[in-house]
């Protein structure tokens, strides 16, 4: 199974921010701003892999034929 480049890096800042946020939690400096700011965070890079995807497969290259 070939994992595509988009996903790879998906999982890999999807780590990075759970990494962040079990850090704030440890540390006990966490407040709300921050936690909307990661979740947003968290969604954008979801959100930016999804359309990735939604737009790869309505994609029709134009190749001239009718």
């Amino acid at each position: 199974m070939k994992i595509s480049q988009k996903f790879s890096v998906t999982i890999i800042v999807f780590i990075i921010l759970c990494g962040v946020f079990l850090l704030l939690i440890l540390k006990q400096e966490i407040s709300d701003g921050i936690f909307i700011a990661w979740l947003g965070g968290l969604l954008a890079n979801a959100g930016i892999y999804t359309e990735g995807n939604i737009r790869a497969k309505k994609y029709r290259p134009d190749n001239g034929l009718k």
